[in-house]
């Protein structure tokens, strides 16, 4: 199965599997994220937490607009912490790095001032929220 290494702003290294919207999806809780695959890494488009990945993922209400709007294709994602304070610790650590243009809260470091992204040559993805797509 495909990963992914996305690092939060903490500096810690998180690998997510590659999957779909339509993938069978297990009763379980999961980090994830919206995104699509670009050279070299992935644009990251929105990151969340479930309890219940069956139950959230196929039927989420943001889907439709990631893949329309920013152009998604895949969920990363990776079995997570049944304690939701746990879940929630890893989102916002990647949230404050990633920056992805859906999510609203915990906003973070973004673009550095010389205009690189602040984890370029990781092979990752990073969306400036004044990015046009």
């Amino acid at each position: 199965m495909e990963t992914a290494n996305i690092i939060g702003a903490s500096g810690t290294t998180y690998t997510y599997y590659v999957a779909t919207i339509d993938d069978n999806w297990r009763a379980a809780p999961v980090n994830y994220m919206f995104g699509r695959r670009r050279v070299g890494g992935w644009d990251i488009f929105y990151i969340g937490e479930t309890d219940n990945a069956r139950d959230r993922l196929p039927c989420h209400e943001r889907w439709e607009e990631a893949a329309r709007y920013y152009g998604a294709t895949h969920i990363l994602n990776h079995l997570a912490h049944p304690n939701e304070q746990e879940r929630k610790r890893e989102e916002r650590d990647l949230i404050l790095l990633q920056n992805p243009p859906m999510n609203t809260q915990h906003r973070g470091l973004g673009l550095l001032s010389t205009g690189t992204h602040a984890a370029e040559g990781f092979g990752i993805g990073l969306v400036s929220p004044r990015r046009k797509l």
